[in-house]
Parts: C-alpha cells; structure tokens; sequence
C-alpha cells in the first residue's frame, strides 16, 4: 500500500510488528520533527510509537501494531514523497548461498526463506554448515556466491532489528549487568532512559530480578547465560538467532527458554533456532532447514519433512523380528508401507520377548540415522 505525501523530510524507517513504513526523507523518530511549523516528539522506543507528518492529502499515523490511518490536513508547501507499508515482507531470504573455506565448500547452493513469525530448527551433525549460516545472517561472514537480504536490507544493515545469541558464551566479568544490557540497548537505537528500563525488565523476565548491581564475574554460568539471552531479546527484535541456546541450562530454564520463544513468535519475530536436541526442535518449531556437509538435506514445513518418510513400528525387545532395524539397547524399528502397516504391527506384536510396541510417524532423529548409515 502507498500514500502520496508532501513532507520536506530526510529518510527514516519504521519497524512495526506487521509493517515497515518508509518515508521518504523523515526524521519523525530520530529526533523532534517540524513539519509546516508543528513540532512531533521524539520517539522513546517504548511499546508504543506514533509517526505524524501533514501534508495537502492528509496526515498518516502509526503504531506499533501496524495499523494506519488518514485525515484530512490542509496547508502545505512541502514537496511530494511516498510511505510504503510492506506488510508480508520476508524477513530471511537466502538464494542459492555458496561460502567456501580454502577448498571446503561449508555452503553449497542454499536455500532459505523465512516470514514473519516463523520458527525455523536449523539442524544437521557437526560441520553441517550451522555456524556459517548463522554468521552469513548476522553479517559477520559474506557469502562468495548468492544473495542473502535479512529484513529486506543487506545483514549488517539490519544489525539492529536482530537479536543474537551466539553458541559461544562470554559477558564482560567486570562490567556490571545492568549497565551492560543498557549499553547493548543504547547500540540497538534505545535512548538511554529506555535501555535502563528494558534491562530492569528482562531481568525480571529471564528470572534474574536484583542483579542488575551485581558484576558478571559474581553470575553462576547459568546466570550468565541468561543475561544474554536477556541481551538478544530487550530491544524486541524482528529476528531473533539462537545458536544452541539450550547448551548448559537446567530444566527450568529449558521451560523458561522454550516460553519466551513461543512469546516472542507470539508477537510477530521470526526464529531461527539451531540444536542438537530434537525433541525441543520438533515441540518449538513449525519449519525446518537440515544441512549435511553445506547441502540441504530437507527444507519446509515440519509437517511436509516429516511427512516425506514411511509409517514405522517401534518396538523394545532382546531380539528383533525380520526387517526390523536396531536403534539402541533393546530397541528395534520397523518400517512399513501405507497398505501394509497394520499387519506387519500385528506379526511385529506376536514377536517372542516383544515388551513394548508402538507405531510412530517419520521423527527429525531419522535424518540423523540416515547420515550415519551412509
């Protein structure tokens, strides 16, 4: 959608939960605006901002929330400029992404497109080309071949709509983690009243509450783990990377964690979450991008990948029926055709010693089986 206005304005972009509004040359929020000699406000970054510029076809106001509105306004001498609202950008997009290491190709043509709350598992064994992705989409790293846009800008334009939570933990251990979060806040466009007041909040929401005094060094490992995760969400970010995020927390954090990714999914970010534990995968996410040695393995839905396998039959006992397969101590799978899966359930069933049988659909760990037998 575009509306003609006449604002003698500079550039200035508007991240909403569902739109992106474009003006063509506005400071509306970078700091106090006049236009035809009425004086706007400068935005605090808080839950809730307003943009208002007159011109002779109207004013146009936003929120947070992504709607908008028009009124009538007369009196203008402004030139004319256009507001877009791209309401269904995509917030990744990788086309046919190489990045190569000497001769080792970590990345060979993949592919990846991600919109708006989405939650993607990045998944695949070690060497897979994970971290590389990862750093492609944070800017740290550039592809050799291929385009990649996060948020419709190049990845370091976008640096400050993304929060980041590396696999590779560190806080400063002498800072003190108040001060510190509100210094990342300040870096992500937060004024500084704003940065204070988020940090004290994700204090509160990552169950850290009082130690916003307290030096990193005096922070359990756990604590401190947390912290940054409090760093990667406290400025709201459209895109939020978590890199084994689940590394080294106890099971109340786990909870904690999985929450807060649902709440942020909730609110229109987009997750791109890589583990090595499956079960938080398959109970978090609704896509999935699996990679073995910089080739995708499978990409979509989480209901098409698992859908692309046959039934199976699970099934614990010493010793297992023909065809069946060994996955572990006592355990044997069966895999088996549409047509055919109820009798060889029951033939599996009447198996001597057979304990315990079940039927289950294709898992995210067959992926992995597979690897490994090849």
């Amino acid at each position: 959608q575009t509306t003609d206005l006449d604002c003698n304005e500079r550039q200035s972009t508007f991240g909403a939960k569902n739109c992106r509004i474009e003006i063509g040359s506005s400071t509306c929020f970078d700091s106090a605006t006049k236009c035809e000699g009425r004086q706007e406000p400068k935005s605090c970054g808080g839950p809730r901002r307003t943009l208002s510029c007159h011109s002779k076809q109207g004013s146009i106001r936003a929120n947070k929330a992504g709607s908008h509105r028009t009124r009538p306004h007369h009196q203008t001498t402004c030139s004319r400029k256009t507001i877009e609202v791209a309401m269904n950008e995509s917030v990744v997009v990788i086309e046919d992404g190489v990045k190569r290491y000497g001769t080792k190709l970590a990345l060979n043509r993949v592919n990846l497109r991600l919109e708006r709350g989405m939650r993607c598992g990045l998944l695949g064994p070690n060497g897979a080309g994970k971290s590389t992705l990862i750093r492609t989409l944070t800017g740290i790293l550039r592809l050799d071949e291929g385009q990649v846009s996060v948020l419709g800008e190049s990845p370091e334009a976008a640096r400050s709509r993304v929060g980041y939570l590396p696999e590779e933990r560190g806080v400063p251990r002498r800072a003190k983690v108040g001060e510190w979060l509100a210094f990342l806040g300040k870096l992500r466009g937060l004024t500084a009243q704003e940065a204070r007041k988020r940090a004290l909040h994700w204090l509160e929401k990552v169950d850290l509450p009082g130690v916003e005094r307290s030096r990193c060094r005096e922070l359990s490992k756990g604590m401190q783990q947390k912290v940054q995760l409090a760093a990667a969400l406290q400025h709201e970010p459209d895109l939020l990377i978590l890199d084994e995020p689940f590394s080294g927390l106890d099971p109340v954090a786990v909870q904690l964690l999985e929450d807060l990714i649902r709440e942020a999914s909730e609110r229109g970010a987009t997750i791109l979450l890589s583990t090595h534990l499956l079960p938080q995968a398959e109970a978090l996410c609704d896509h999935v991008l699996l990679l073995k040695q910089g080739q995708t393995l499978a990409s979509g839905s989480l209901q098409q990948v698992l859908a692309q396998g046959h039934p199976k039959i699970e099934l614990r006992a010493e010793t297992g029926p023909p065809h069946a397969v060994k996955i572990g101590n006592d355990r044997w799978i069966i895999e088996a055709q549409d047509s055919t899966i109820d009798e060889v359930f029951r033939e599996a069933a009447q198996w001597t010693g057979v304990r315990e049988i079940r039927r289950t659909g294709r898992q995210l760990r067959d992926f992995f089986s597979e690897d490994a037998d090849a």
